[in-house]
Formats: structure tokens, sequence, C-alpha cells
């Protein structure tokens, strides 16, 4: 199943992140700034190491209420070998179109229903389809494959933000105790990542850990989603339920 873009992406090189949300780019022998929709941590690297990087880019024309015309959508982090996407907004599009895929609607046991962005205590969750509530949690932070040997020696464990997350999956268990919902959470990696587990050894994920565990003694379910960005479409590599914890 694909994803199709309304215009394909094009070829650049990353030469610099100056700052969260911005990367000077090369396109066609000319050096453009283009945005960077994830302004946290990308896959272990300091914003100063984002340096000599293919990537593919997004091209919205002339749209005068951007700031800048072209936004980074996929980095190679192998020399051009594969390319990791990076777009966290994006992800909730590509998830609600795949969530339509016939096996993806046979594991969940759901229908093509979907609601997005649906309140629920103090949450305001991704999806409802039927009456199960889907959240979707996109992995940008580390790269769990192999990267050059260059690009290795400069990866570094970050400790991204989980605390929205915790609140989800409380929120979610609480739903599924007091008023017989399904609940599911879907971990999204935007390349063709190896069997996520959590990294549960940390001491600063322990409480959440703890939390997790609870909310899918309750009955929520974890999945792992892998898609591929390619200049044309994003494509459905597998999904799968991920049961690491």
């Amino acid at each position: 199943m694909k994803f199709i873009f309304d215009r394909p992406l094009i070829d650049g090189f990353i030469l610099s992140r100056p700052n969260r949300f911005i990367f000077n780019v090369l396109i066609n022998d000319q050096i453009v700034e283009a945005h960077c929709p994830s302004g946290g941590t990308i896959a272990g690297l300091s914003r100063k190491d984002m340096q000599n990087l293919k990537c593919y880019l997004s091209d919205h024309g002339e749209d005068t209420n951007r700031r800048t015309r072209y936004t980074v959508e996929a980095i190679s982090l192998d020399d051009g070998q594969s390319y990791m996407g990076i777009n966290q907004t994006r992800s909730n599009r590509y998830v609600e179109h795949f969530l339509t895929d016939e096996k993806v609607r046979e594991i969940l046991s759901i229908s093509d229903r979907i609601t997005r962005e649906k309140k629920l205590r103090s949450s305001r969750i991704d999806f409802k389809v039927d009456d199960c509530y889907i959240e979707v949690k996109t992995m940008v932070a580390e790269y769990y494959c192999k990267p050059s040997e260059s690009l290795a020696k400069l990866m570094k464990i970050r400790e991204p933000s989980i605390d929205r997350m915790q609140k989800h999956i409380n929120d979610l268990a609480a739903e599924i105790e007091e008023c017989s919902a399904r609940a599911a959470v879907i971990t999204v990696f935007q390349y063709d990542a190896p069997i996520f587990k959590p990294p549960i050894d940390r001491e600063i994920y322990q409480d959440f850990v703890n939390d997790l565990k609870t909310a899918k003694s309750k009955g929520l379910k974890q999945y792992q989603m892998n898609i591929r960005i390619i200049k044309e479409y994003v494509e459905l590599i597998s999904f799968f339920e991920n049961e690491t914890v």
C-alpha cells in the first residue's frame, strides 16, 4: 500500500543546521534555507554534527505564508543507501492512510471509520476507530539501523521528553478499565527499523515503564509500523504487535 505525494520529493544536501527548525541545504547548486520539521534531536546527532547529509525535500512552491519554500522530509545516514524520514507531523497522515490497509485493519480488528484527534480525559488522542483509541509515536531522536562509520562515532544516546506520552498512556489505561474501551499505541519508524525495545534499563524512564506495564496489564496494545520514504510515495513496510515490554 502506498501514500502518493502530490508532488515528488527532490534531492538535496544538508550543509548545516543553524537552529532547531532550519537546515541550510544545497539544491541544484543553490544554497537555501529549508524547514526542519523535528525541533529536537535527530538520530542522536547534535545540531553541529548535522552536515554533509543527503536528503529528500518537499517543495511547497511560492506559498507566501511560509518562511521557507522547502521542508526536509528524510535524511540519509548511510551515504544515500537508505533514508530515514524525520517529519513527525506528517506521520499521522501516513498512519491514517495505512489504517485503511486490509492487513492493518485485520491486526487491529477495526473498520475504516476513522476519527481524528479524539478528546479523552486530559489528553487528545490521535485517532479513534470504532471503539479503539489509537495514539501515534514517531521515533526520530535515535537511529536503530547501521549508519556510516563516521556518523556512528558522532551519535549519542539522547533523552527525549516522554511526559506527554506517559499522560496519554495513563488516560488510555483508565478508559480501558472504566469504560471497556480498546486502546493501542503505534510506534512509527520512517525506515525499516528492527523490533523496537523501549529503554527499560534507563533510570530516567522507570516511571514511564511502570505505567506502560500497568496499562498493558489492563489491555493496552503496542504495535510497530515501519514505513519507507521514497521520492514519489511512502510505502508500508511492516506492521506488527510489539510485546517487548
